[in-house]
């Protein structure tokens, strides 16, 4: 595709062009490089007079940097959403993170969750594939997609570390990282209960109690209930219930022993997943039609109704049976004088039983796949710390192991294309799967003078992959009892490794800002898809080149800066970034991958060059006492470089889920009554200029045009602090945007938000 032709197609479907003209991107940065500027200098005493602000902003503490310092203090791109944060805007889990973070989108995907930050994803959902962004719980990194289906109770805060994060975190978080911080014992005795009730019979329940039982030993536990029915609308052709389409269980346990110079904290975590997890439409709910291949998909402009109202042949009970158990230790140790050692160690394990339809395009055919699968983990971080009057510095050693077995079930509908051979179901059986990783690194930050820093930091990283004995079958009948083909053989073991690094300068400039500077590199392991290499055994039929990909690799290059002005009652975070991607990893639904007539398969390669260019801004203002206001807004340029998928040349095209320009203004009222109590009032709305999905199978690109979407929240709260009860509706405008598209000759589907929610959320702490 030529850029005329996509920039022709992009005005055609109501959608930013993805490319900006030389002279207007030097213009943004040259506004941006000036407003940088202005916030960096001092701000006079006549601009912090009349205010008339008595409080100030709560300075927030945070370990992106694997060390706690202040959120106004730490040279990354970074937002943080702290527990209060969580529990007003509604977070019971990951799916409406985006919302409040810029340049983040947070899709379903195959049962999991697909993240994309500044345009950088993954595009391949099976077992194989390996996320961009990396998401960590209590600083554990979770390698699955599905693994990341948990509900969000009892936390302290989220951050969210957007560009490479290879220095600190490691491999595959090359987009950046999101680490969920669960609130850990303390040594007072505290409760909180957490209850809400909305419309699609939603309610959510969180109980959490702590105790110390001697002044060194302290046990913190919470229990969560999460269940909603389906925002889809059954018709008559839906012979099954799709609701509940959540049943959530959670419990967590923890317990925190300290000693003169160290402690240990011991965590365990159970979840039951529950519900008819049923959350795809037909694409034609969005689209006019499937566009032809090389031609883009024309939006549709179908009402929110219309677009809920699924009618595809479902009969069978689609439930999911998930469960999804960890332990966890983390060690602090004090070693003489200078030293300190931390140790994070881990355990989880996902058991997955699901079942769920898939539709095509115009949802008269129907799918239905089936997983079962077990996916262990183990994690072990050792680091060594010190800290002296002039020098910050760390390092340490990192291992992880992720073993997958999995049994995955299609069962083809009749009348399915000819491209699928003759059978009813097809069987993909994994035994196992073997991922290893370890790595060795250091980072240190060592201050040039009172008010400069230098910050460097490098991380080696080694990567194994091997899956023996996995096939792929053609079947008579579900259970697979007689098969009626031969096995296609999945058989591949690859080895990668990668140092990558972080450079960075920040300056102080007066006692309220920080400016800040760096260039860091990230590293996505390489894979393989389905299949086995010629020469190797019967069925063998993919030369090493075509099985095998390699790593992909980021540059980031940032300006930023960052702090509090007005007294403390203005907080802001702006940044300038610029990165380039080289063997950008590329995944597409391809037909006939082991010879003519044979069925549909996932394809990755090192497909594409690409780049970004973008700002974001992010602020709160304390105006008064009583009045708060947000302003945050971001713009960026983000395009393949180079990309010719089978189909269409992509070179120009815009990366997916990356919208040109977003801006999200909120405002928040505090009515103080005179007994002390307060009604508090907010209002708070998005706008986003839409964003696209790419399909390089078929050559297409699928726009989610501009929209908005708005929350409002009255809440009355108790004149001590220990109990609120607020009124919510989120979604005002009642439009439903796509947040996922599958591609392919089948299952042609699209996830989406939310559509008008509204309820009651209460709260008590004692």
């Amino acid at each position: 595709m030529s850029k005329s032709h996509a920039n022709s197609a992009a005005a055609q479907h109501g959608c930013s062009e993805p490319g900006w003209s030389r002279n207007r991107l030097f213009g943004s940065l040259t506004a941006v490089t000036a407003i940088v500027g202005m916030v960096a200098l001092p701000v006079p005493a006549t601009a912090q007079e009349g205010q008339g602000a008595s409080r100030t902003l709560e300075e927030i503490t945070v370990t992106a940097t694997r060390r706690e310092t202040l959120a106004s203090e730490t040279p990354i791109a970074l937002t943080v959403m702290t527990g209060s944060d969580i529990e007003e805007n509604g977070l019971a889990d990951a799916k409406k993170l985006g919302e409040y973070t810029p340049n983040l989108g947070i899709g379903a995907w195959a049962g999991g969750m697909q993240i994309t930050m500044r345009g950088i994803t993954n595009s391949d959902p099976t077992e194989r594939g390996d996320p961009a962004a990396g998401f960590l719980m209590d600083d554990v990194y979770i390698p699955r997609p599905n693994g990341v289906e948990i509900s969000f109770f009892d936390l302290n805060r989220i951050e969210v570390l957007r560009g490479p994060q290879g220095t600190l975190f490691g491999r595959n978080t090359t987009a950046g990282a999101i680490n969920v911080i669960t609130n850990r014992p303390v040594f007072e005795s505290e409760g909180s209960a957490r209850l809400a009730f909305g419309d699609y019979s939603t309610i959510q329940g969180t109980l959490v109690y702590n105790a110390p039982i001697t002044d060194n030993f302290a046990v913190r536990a919470g229990i969560n209930y999460d269940s909603r029915d389906n925002y889809l609308e059954e018709g008559p052709a839906v012979t099954t219930d799709l609701s509940p389409f959540k049943e959530n269980f959670a419990f967590r346990l923890q317990g925190l022993m300290t000693w003169d110079t160290g402690e240990v904290l011991l965590r365990g975590e159970y979840a039951s997943i529950g519900g008819n997890y049923v959350e795809y439409v037909p694409l034609n709910h969005f689209y006019q039609a499937y566009p032809a291949a090389g031609e883009d998909a024309v939006w549709a402009n179908n009402n929110t109704s219309d677009i809920l109202d699924v009618n595809y042949p479902a009969n069978w009970d689609m439930e999911r049976d998930n469960s999804n158990a960890s332990f966890g230790v983390e060690l602090k140790q004090a070693l003489g004088d200078s030293w300190d050692l931390t140790y994070i160690g881990s355990y989880r394990k996902l058991d997955r039983d699901e079942d769920e339809p898939r539709p095509d395009d115009d949802g008269d055919r129907i799918f239905r796949i089936t997983w079962n699968g077990e996916y262990e983990q183990q994690s072990h971080e050792l680091r060594f710390s010190t800290s002296t009057d002039r020098l910050d510095f760390q390092t340490g050693l990192y291992y992880l192991s992720d073993d997958i077995s999995q049994d995955l079930k299609l069962t083809l509908a009749s009348g399915t294309d000819g491209n699928n051979p003759p059978g009813l179901t097809i069987w993909w059986n994994t035994p196992l799967l073997e991922n290893e990783s370890w790595a060795v690194f250091g980072e240190g930050t060592f201050s040039l003078t009172d008010t400069l820093r230098l910050t460097a930091g490098v991380r080696y990283t080694d990567d194994t992959k091997t899956r023996n004995n996995a096939f792929q079958v053609f079947c008579d009948e579900y259970d697979c009892i007689n098969e009626n083909t031969a096995r296609s053989p999945y058989d591949a073991d690859g080895s990668w490794d990668k140092t990558t690094w972080r450079l960075g300068l920040d300056f102080d400039v007066g006692d309220s800002t920080m400016v800040y500077g760096v260039v860091s590199t990230g590293y996505k392991a390489g894979g393989f898809i389905d299949g086995c290499e010629v020469g190797l055994g019967p069925g063998c039929t993919f030369s090493a080149d075509a099985l095998y990909y390699d790593p992909e690799n980021i540059t980031n290059y940032e300006l930023g800066a960052k702090g509090l002005l007005f007294d403390g009652t203005f907080n802001y975070n702006v940044s300038l970034f610029h990165f380039s991607y080289d063997d950008m990893q590329q995944s597409a639904i391809q037909n006939d991958c082991f010879g003519p007539g044979t069925t549909s398969c996932t394809i990755t390669t090192n497909a594409a060059s690409a780049e970004n260019t973008g700002i974001e801004f992010e602020s709160t203002w304390l105006l008064t006492d009583n009045d708060m206001l947000e302003l945050d807004a971001t713009w960026s340029d983000a395009k393949f470089d180079n990309y010719v998928a089978p189909a269409r040349d992509f070179s120009g095209a815009p990366l997916p889920y990356a919208p040109d320009f977003t801006a999200t203004v909120g405002y928040k009222h505090n009515f103080a009554l005179s007994s002390g109590a307060g009604i508090e009032a907010s209002i708070r709305s998005s706008y986003n200029d839409g964003y696209w999905f790419v399909s390089a199978g078929d050559g297409s690109l699928f726009p989610q045009p501009s929209f908005s979407r708005t929350n409002i929240n009255l809440t009355y709260r108790s004149y001590d602090g220990a109990w609120y009860v607020m009124a919510f509706a989120d979604n005002l405008e009642d439009e439903v945007q796509v947040t996922n598209i599958i591609f392919g000759p089948t299952r042609r589907a699209a996830s989406l938000t939310s559509p008008r929610t509204y309820g009651v959320r209460a709260g008590l702490s004692f």
